[in-house]
């Protein structure tokens, strides 16, 4: 019986593999994640999927963009503005256009952040924007400061899980223009083999709960 499960399974894993493959002609790409300002929805060293192509982005989308101020590099961020919208923190919290998105405040956990090569404890909370619900990390200690800002026409603005990753979201470069987004991430096809990776992330998972 085990025999038959394991060549199962293997074939399966075959079949997925051979799926993704074709897909990856006409669709997909493969992102490799370079750091962890996504955590714990993404860490350094995972490869995910992207749908290729950005039209009409949707709050709690996840978006891969080229950098608006530094050429040749890329962006990772989840889309919490869109246009016309005015964001802005209130006591320490991210209010869209005079609303505050649900939240959740679940346990603390440690985690090792490769970015800035520190250990800390951090909050995980489970934050619902738009038709989405998301983890999102808040380190312990760390005063969320967002200055007011109306997102412009065609523009969107991007935010990191890691609610401490300041440097790498639109609290730094501002908001993206939605035509230099190459398109949306939405599954994980390889988990990352690093210290940080003692989240449960695993293969084939989708990146929102």
């Amino acid at each position: 019986m085990w025999k038959a499960l394991g060549k199962g399974a293997l074939w399966l894993g075959a079949l997925v593999l051979v799926v993704v493959g074709v897909l990856r002609l006409f669709f997909l790409d493969l992102v490799e994640v370079g750091h962890d300002g996504m955590a714990p929805t993404m860490i350094a060293g995972e490869t995910v999927l992207m749908w290729r192509g950005v039209d009409e982005p949707e709050m709690g989308d996840l978006l891969v963009c080229h950098h608006p101020t530094a050429t040749g590099q890329m962006v990772i961020g989840r889309v919490v503005g869109k246009a016309g919208m005015t964001l802005r923190d209130v006591r320490g919290a991210l209010e869209i256009s005079g609303s505050v998105p649900d939240r959740d405040v679940l346990e603390m956990e440690r985690f090792f952040d490769q970015t800035t090569n520190q250990e800390g404890d951090y909050r995980r909370s489970l934050v619902k924007l738009g038709n989405t619900d998301h983890f999102v990390y808040e380190r312990e200690r760390f005063v969320f400061r967002l200055r007011e800002t109306r997102v412009e026409p065609n523009r969107v603005y991007l935010m990191a899980d890691n609610r401490a990753a300041v440097q790498l979201d639109s609290r730094t470069f501002g908001t993206v223009p939605v035509s230099s987004c190459l398109g949306t991430l939405f599954m994980r096809f390889r988990p990352a083999q690093t210290r940080s990776a003692d989240l449960g992330n695993g293969w084939f998972d989708f990146l929102d709960p």
